[in-house]
């Protein structure tokens, strides 16, 4: 089974072969990231990483994902009630705020927050 690690940009990258994917004939890898100092102790536990990962592949059974640190997400109109309730010196700030994120037909210029309208009451 072939696998490697390298240092870079302050972590270090795992990657493994998993095989060949029969209806396209294409490499498949899995990649890992694993946060620890460039150091003999960041190597070990990449290396430790590293061993799990292939260990997985070589059994035909899916690594064990590590689950995502859940975010508190916050709606544009909560973000801008938050901040009119801390700071109450400017009224309308946070309003001002959403007109120049939505345009006139409710939509985000970005398109990442759909439906919105300036109008809206808060």
């Amino acid at each position: 089974m072939k696998g490697h690690k390298r240092f870079r940009s302050g972590a270090w990258r795992l990657a493994v072969f998993a095989g060949v994917d029969p209806a396209t004939g294409r490499k498949q890898y899995l990649f890992e990231t694993v946060r620890s100092p460039n150091n003999r102790m960041g190597a070990k536990a990449a290396d430790l990483r590293l061993a799990q990962l292939i260990a997985a592949v070589e059994e035909g059974r899916a690594p064990v994902a590590r689950p995502l640190p859940k975010a508190d997400v916050l709606t544009l109109r909560e973000l801008a009630g938050a901040l009119a309730e801390r700071e109450p010196a400017a009224p309308g700030s946070a309003q001002r705020a959403v007109d120049r994120l939505v345009t006139e037909d409710g939509q985000d210029p970005r398109g990442q927050l759909p439906g919105l309208h300036p109008s809206d009451p808060w």
